[in-house]
């Protein structure tokens, strides 16, 4: 599966089995935690393919997101992280791209990283907020016919 159906399929396990998910993450966090990290690192040790390490990873993020306070996850709630958070979906769109088209003698030099995140940042401001502000207005449009509406 790729990466972004494992996440669907976090998704969907945290909206309908977020009790249970917290019950096993809360009770025995450093089990969940030593089992989905093994299950990212001993995979890529014996080259055993990327869908246990992405089975780990989801958990991990599950863990993180129902165990926020725990310690581990605490850097999560860095401003520098929430600001890789906020354009995470811009970076993985243009990296994607970058990659692509990303000249392979200067690959091994990463510079398409921080140019992915430079781009990200430019989507993010100049296309992604202002489409953010006009949905904002029809929202608030809706909202004031639908008041309109009931009162009549």
């Amino acid at each position: 599966m790729d990466c972004l159906a494992w996440g669907c399929l976090g998704a969907f396990a945290l909206a309908s089995k977020r009790a249970w998910i917290e019950d096993v993450a809360g009770k025995r966090s450093d089990i969940c935690f030593s089992i989905c990290f093994a299950l990212i690192l001993i995979p890529y040790l014996v080259k055993l393919g990327q869908g246990f390490q992405e089975l780990g990873f989801i958990g991990l993020l599950l863990h993180s997101v129902v165990c926020p306070q725990w310690f581990i996850y605490r850097i999560l709630n860095w401003e520098w992280m929430k600001k890789i958070g906020i354009l995470s979906y811009s970076i993985y769109l243009w990296q994607q791209f970058l990659w692509f088209l990303w000249p392979a003698p200067l690959a091994k030099l990463w510079l398409w990283i921080p140019t992915a995140i430079g781009i990200a940042w430019l989507s993010y401001e100049f296309l992604e907020k202002p489409f953010f502000s006009l949905l904002a207005k029809f929202r608030e449009a809706e909202t004031a016919n639908n008041r309109i509406a009931l009162e009549t």
